[in-house]
Formats: C-alpha cells, structure tokens, sequence
C-alpha cells in the first residue's frame, strides 16, 4: 500500500467494499475486548482484526507523510490501549487504531437491511446508515482533513 494520493484513493476504494466482512460481528462485546484490551488472539473468526488494525496504522502513516511534528502518544492500562497522535490541527488528540474499527463497523450497519420506519424512530442512529460511509472517497477525505493541503511534507527516502 502506498502512502501517496493515489495508494490512499485505492485503500478508500476497497474500504467500503470489503471492511465489513473483516469480522463477523462488530457490536459483539467480545470482538471489541479482543481488538481493544487484547483479551484474546486475532485468529480465526478475528483473523479480520489484524487487517483492520494494519488499516490504523496506515492511517496514521497517511496523515505522517502529508504533516511534521506528529508523535505517538501509546496509553496502556486495564482498560486496554489507546494509541494517540498527537499535533494534529486544534492540538486535539485522535486514534486511528480506534477510528479504523469504528469505521468498518460503521460499513457494516450501512450495509445491513434497514426498516423502512428506522429514520422515524431512531433519528440519533441515522448517522450510521449514511450512504456517504459507503463512498469510494470517505476514507481518503477523512485522513486529508487531518492533514490540509500546503503543509509541509516529510521528504521521502530516496533508494
């Protein structure tokens, strides 16, 4: 996977295509534990896991290539671990290795069928079955709008 424009745009294309087939059952509790505090090992039926976590961690690397003076900020504790980057615009911190989870399973209640009345009577979880999360380039704007065109770019190692 390339970090560039278009290596960004093909990980976003295949993101809503195939994310929700990574794990069989984003809401079970256990699946979040496993992925979360790590109470269990990606394999099996959460083999899916290590594929939505790799997608975390190229975020991430997205975001690294297209903006300076971002660090890892790695918290570890009973509750599980989070893993912050830090100096991103308005001094907020953000988890891509969270984000990534949330986002496939979001793919996934876009993508389950709906009753016709759902928008009648929950309008809070309307969010979830947005369309747009279906979009080839949801993914790619949301990792640009974390670094904004005409910043500085980390100089790429030439071979």
């Amino acid at each position: 996977m390339n970090l560039d424009d278009a290596g960004l745009m093909a990980v976003s294309n295949w993101l809503p295509r195939w994310a929700d087939l990574l794990v069989n059952d984003f809401d079970d509790p256990a699946v979040w534990n496993a992925y979360h505090r790590f109470e269990a090992p990606w394999s099996g039926t959460l083999s899916g896991l290590n594929v939505v976590f790799d997608l975390g961690i190229y975020y991430a690397e997205c975001v690294w290539i297209r903006r300076t003076k971002l660090e890892w900020i790695v918290v570890r504790g009973p509750e599980g671990a989070t893993h912050f980057i830090k100096g991103l615009p308005g001094g907020k911190l953000f988890d891509p290795i969270h984000f990534t989870y949330w986002r496939c399973k979001d793919i996934r209640r876009a993508k389950l069928p709906k009753p016709k009345w759902h928008r009648y009577f929950y309008p809070s979880m309307h969010r979830y079955y947005e369309p747009s999360i279906l979009g080839g380039d949801s993914f790619s704007r949301h990792v640009l709008s974390k670094a904004p065109p005409d910043r500085r770019r980390r100089k790429s190692k030439q071979r």
